[in-house]
């Protein structure tokens, strides 16, 4: 099934041809990102010696249905080491 709203549908998807997985999701956000800002060395996977910075979720989202992922709320924020933000 490709794409849906928050509240479900429609039936397919939108646009079910431009669906990808979580996991080629996540390398977009991450390795695919730093490869655009052609930092492909420096930052995309924690590596030592790589700008780090992470986020904390509330859950794993492999592990939720899709329709919860607008629920998920970042806990902290981590760049170079340093919390830059942090849930109340």
């Amino acid at each position: 099934m490709g794409r849906v709203r928050p509240e479900g549908g429609p039936k397919n998807g939108l646009e079910p041809h431009e669906k990808i997985s979580l996991d080629e999701c996540i390398r977009a956000y991450t390795s695919g990102s730093a490869s655009a800002q052609f930092e492909e060395g420096k930052k995309g996977e924690l590596k030592q010696s790589r700008v780090r910075l992470f986020r904390r979720l509330p859950n794993d989202l492999t592990r939720v249905p899709p329709s919860q992922f607008t629920n998920t709320r970042v806990l902290r924020s981590v760049v170079g080491g340093r919390t830059v933000y942090a849930a109340n």
